[in-house]
């Protein structure tokens, strides 16, 4: 029975067990690593996202408490007392000082204004933004 016909090799082909068993385990790993991949991208990403959503949130609250604080010494005319200000979770540190200079006639008053919001409470630690300005009253 050494000598087969291409017929009879088609009817009794020889047995191979478990090579395709190989295969399909192999597609399987290398398909769950690529989704494991894929989700740890996607949850770091989302983590950035909410990092930098805070982080706006920080410089639009140090914004707003410098704004407050431009107002009220443009308005009084000197440095508000008011140093510390809760503002949406935000400790807002208010700074403000004042140097007066003389030029002939003139004084100036020059304000340096400085605001920083911080939130130590989230999920990513601390969050802070600070913002300066300079702001200058001129009286004879």
């Amino acid at each position: 029975m050494m000598n087969q016909t291409a017929y009879q090799h088609r009817l009794n082909p020889p047995r191979v067990h478990g090579i395709s068993l190989i295969a399909v385990l192999f597609i399987l790993i290398v398909l769950g690593g690529l989704a494991a991949v894929m989700a740890q991208m996607g949850a770091t990403q989302h983590a950035g996202y909410l990092l930098s959503q805070q982080g706006k949130q920080a410089y639009y609250a140090a914004r707003s408490g410098l704004e407050w604080l431009r107002h009220q010494t443009l308005e009084n005319g000197e440095c508000p007392a008011v140093s510390t200000v809760v503002i949406s979770g935000f400790d807002l540190t208010l700074t403000c000082e004042e140097v007066v200079e003389t030029e002939d006639t003139d004084t100036l008053k020059i304000f340096h204004l400085g605001s920083h919001a911080q939130k130590s409470a989230g999920p990513f630690g601390m969050i802070s933004r600070e913002t300066r300005v300079s702001v200058w009253l001129r009286s004879s």
